[in-house]
């Protein structure tokens, strides 16, 4: 968004001449990075609060290592707030047309939902143990492999 903005107003304005800068690739990644950073500092928290106050938290498990039982009460879900970070920051900076973010983008979501459904399901299972199971995992992994080969080596692509 930033990078069609900052092309159309130096394009037509003169003033605007110092967003030339949108068009490098090294200017626009220090930007995507600085924003998804203050993005994470800030949404971070609110989102741990959040889930802690709504009971999405890890379960206890009996795994026979000691120090996995601390991990109980731990806030769930985390990976949500990252990939939100991350999609609002290349939606920003990125340029959009390019094929390959879009690619990238869809694989991130992709498997940011299979994360996120794998938490849910621990949560309303009540055991941290009973999440997806690998081979769900797996088959979900492997259906977007396969629909994101197809898509390759069709006409359309």
């Amino acid at each position: 968004m930033i990078y069609f903005l900052g092309k159309y107003l130096h394009g037509h304005f003169e003033f605007f001449s110092f967003l030339r800068l949108v068009e490098y690739i090294s200017a626009r990644s220090i930007g995507a990075a600085l924003t998804a950073i203050v993005l994470t500092l800030f949404f971070t928290p609110v989102f741990i609060r959040y889930l802690q106050r709504n009971g999405f938290v890890d379960q206890a498990r009996d795994t026979g290592i000691a120090s996995a039982s601390e991990k109980a009460g731990t806030p769930a879900m985390g990976g949500a707030v990252m990939i939100g970070c991350l999609l609002i920051s290349c939606l920003l900076w990125c340029n959009l047309a390019n094929p390959f973010l879009l690619t990238v983008t869809a694989a991130t979501i992709w498997f940011g939902a299979i994360g996120l459904l794998d938490d849910i399901t621990k949560m309303r299972s009540r055991s941290g143990d009973r999440g997806l199971s690998e081979a769900k995992k797996l088959l979900l992994q492997s259906l977007f492999a396969a629909a994101l080969s197809l898509f390759l080596v069709s006409p359309f692509s």
